[in-house]
């Protein structure tokens, strides 16, 4: 038997003795409304029992993916890149999504590879990266800067992002100063041409710093305010954040 199946709607009036306190528009629901919501509860109970299961906690794993991180091949990489080379976005295949945070660590990490170990490895760790977490500069001209200048920079870069776990909002190189997307851009080029077994002497780093996904009116908002909030209080910084991780964004991949 259920203890539900004869409910006490008075309870709360026995025990509460605080109850003469409460405002009269608090009053306990008539019995025929709790008697609804518990033969609903019921239902839903009984339900569940006739079709659940009992499962180890490693079986109930195996139904999610790794979120730690997890390692491309080369093709898989190229891939990426086949998207990157039209637009700065997310990837999305049936079995695999990369942001553009992610596509970024792994090119810095697979051509520092190449770069201290003189040749492309067979693959390369995607590691869960989010997007900057301080404002990209405004002025980020077009630059063009030489492979050996690039691959450099890629040690200390790749570094930061192993300690901050972020894309960097700018990238010094060669005294030039370069937003993450720019940058990218670059280091996807380089990467293409070293697929092709070609070594351009000169890259040219353009392109947008923001993802597509950032021109959704969800990443466009400016402000971020409510009744409840405090007086004042525009989340002005929030907005601004939440622009910056769109190149966090990726679509969800069904197992």
């Amino acid at each position: 038997m259920f203890p539900f199946e004869h409910p006490k709607p008075n309870i709360y009036r026995e025990d509460d003795l605080y109850y003469e306190e409460h405002p009269h528009y608090l009053d306990l629901l008539p019995e025929a409304k709790y008697q609804k919501g518990f033969d609903l509860f019921k239902r839903i109970i009984k339900y569940y029992a006739e079709r659940a299961a009992f499962t180890s906690f490693s079986e109930y794993r195996k139904g999610f993916r790794d979120n730690q991180g997890q390692w491309l091949s080369l093709r898989d990489l190229d891939e990426v890149c086949a998207l990157l080379s039209t637009r700065l976005d997310a990837y999305v295949s049936d079995t695999l999504s990369v942001s553009p945070a992610e596509a970024f660590g792994m090119l810095v990490r697979i051509l520092r590879v190449y770069h201290e170990g003189g040749a492309l490895p067979a693959k390369v760790f995607m590691r869960n990266l989010i997007g900057p977490t301080s404002p990209i500069p405004n002025k980020t001209d077009q630059r063009d800067v030489s492979s050996a200048e690039l691959l450099k920079s890629l040690r200390l870069i790749d570094r930061a992002m192993d300690n901050e776990q972020s894309v960097p909002a700018s990238i010094e190189i060669a005294g030039k100063t370069v937003g993450p997307g720019q940058f990218l851009n670059g280091l996807r080029s380089l990467y293409v041409a070293t697929r092709k077994k070609q070594s351009p002497q000169t890259l040219t780093l353009s392109g947008s710093n923001l993802p597509v996904i950032a021109n959704e009116p969800f990443f466009m908002e400016k402000t971020l305010t409510k009744d409840r909030y405090p007086e004042g209080f525009e989340g002005r910084r929030l907005c601004q954040m939440c622009r910056l991780q769109s190149w966090s964004w990726k679509p969800a991949v069904t197992l």
